[in-house]
């Protein structure tokens, strides 16, 4: 009896070391701190998120505001029913767009933001990568509006989300987000509704594979399983 107890209390601690070994990794690269200056990415909300604000959302990050120490961003998969036009009704370069604004976060809901993908107006926006820019001046938004040759794309949202540093590392390292590198094509996404559900399932993959035992570990892969659920 009493080595059936041993084998079984030498079991649990074994299962308990791999569980921990298998989520070192993660934890290791949450406890990176959150740079104001990091390069552009993504915020996806994970399946825990459960803010009605955040929840199932992609931020954009942006470049840093000058001498401001926040991070701030756009949610880009929430379109609003506010049609673009009845916003800027007067506005050259919205004449053949039917789009919807989108909600871009709960700061500042009545200033709106723009998301342009085309040659950069010097001055007027800021580079955020390859050819796509961001100007969150209201100013600004009004008068590259009033340009009849507009950009490729361009997206208005109205709203930011913006944290401190130290507040979106606490809300990372809580499981919260998960960091994501940016790709054009899905800033400009043609189905947002979609987009949190392809984004996160594809950083709930890249969590199993960067585990000890990557797509092998059947702890892992029980995990990626519950999280689809």
């Amino acid at each position: 009896m009493e080595l059936r107890k041993c084998r079984r209390r030498v079991g649990s601690a074994i299962v308990v070391l791999v569980l921990c070994m298998s989520f070192a990794p993660v934890l290791a690269t949450a406890q990176e701190p959150w740079r104001a200056d990091a390069k552009p990415t993504f915020l996806v909300a994970t399946r825990s998120l459960s803010d009605p604000l955040f929840e199932q959302t992609v931020v954009l990050i942006l470049p840093p505001p000058t001498n401001v120490p926040l991070v701030v961003g756009l949610i880009i998969n929430k379109p609003t029913a506010i049609p673009l036009q009845k916003l800027f009704p007067a506005a050259p370069a919205l004449k053949q767009h039917t789009e919807m604004a989108f909600f871009g976060g709960p700061v500042e809901l009545t200033e709106p933001s723009l998301l342009l993908r085309g040659p950069r107006l010097a001055g007027e926006v800021t580079p955020v990568f390859e050819d796509i820019s961001v100007t969150i001046d209201p100013t600004s938004v009004a008068g590259l509006l009033k340009d009849p040759k507009p950009a490729r794309d361009l997206r208005v949202f109205l709203g930011r989300a913006q944290w401190t540093p130290n507040q979106l590392h606490a809300e990372i390292l809580e499981g919260s987000w998960y960091v994501v590198p940016v790709q054009a094509k899905f800033v400009f996404s043609a189905d947002p509704a979609n987009l949190w559900r392809t984004l996160v399932g594809h950083a709930e993959l890249q969590e199993v594979n960067a585990s000890p035992g990557g797509a092998d570990d059947p702890f892992a892969l029980l995990r990626f399983a519950r999280a689809l659920r």
